[in-house]
């Protein structure tokens, strides 16, 4: 079942924002008085905006996305959309073309389909970057690790020399003073 996110005018000219699966239906629970707290105080309410999801999740994820917006971008929404019900073009009183003819709304979406195409490609751009600089970083990670281990490698090598320098030296120190103890024993 499809579900919708709407904006409702208010008669303050606020603007109420929503989701249901009836549109003609909530629009008549809101100017009986029976929607949301917002709208009791500012009936009557006109839709003036829709857009139809296919699940409650994604009309709630979109209806908060739409709450997000500051109010000229939720008129934005309304004066570039085409109206899912006439209902909304007759009772609205803000300033919509009313004889939008079939021409018009096959230019929009012409024109939404090359915006959408231009931010597909903009995207499909910036993705092919990001898995470049991932697999760049992946290589230089790879790397790195290779330098370290040869490094480890390098640092383990000198400090078994240096323990064998040591005990050689430690040898020696023992042998000399041996002899010198001797050597000493015998002076007296």
């Amino acid at each position: 079942m499809p579900h919708f996110v709407y904006i409702a005018q208010c008669s303050d000219d606020s603007l109420y924002t929503g989701t249901c699966i009836d549109l003609k239906a909530r629009e008549a629970k809101h100017n009986a008085g029976e929607g949301a707290k917002y709208t009791r105080s500012r009936l009557p309410v006109r839709f003036v905006y829709s857009e139809v999801c296919k699940t409650l999740g994604e009309s709630r994820s979109r209806e908060a996305a739409i709450k997000r917006l500051p109010r000229e971008g939720k008129l934005q929404l309304i004066r570039h959309s085409v109206p899912s019900f006439s209902m909304a073009m007759k009772k609205s009183r803000m300033k919509v073309k009313k004889d939008i003819t079939l021409r018009d709304v096959i230019v929009h979406m012409e024109n939404m389909q090359q915006q959408l195409s231009g931010q597909i490609a903009g995207n499909t751009a910036a993705i092919t970057q990001n898995s470049r600089d991932i697999a760049q970083n992946s290589r230089d990670i790879a790397q790195n690790s290779t330098d370290i281990q040869d490094l480890k490698r390098t640092l383990t090598e000198r400090i078994d020399a240096l323990e064998e320098d040591l005990t050689a030296t430690m040898k020696d120190t023992y042998v000399i003073r041996k002899h010198v103890g001797l050597a000493a024993s015998h002076d007296e």
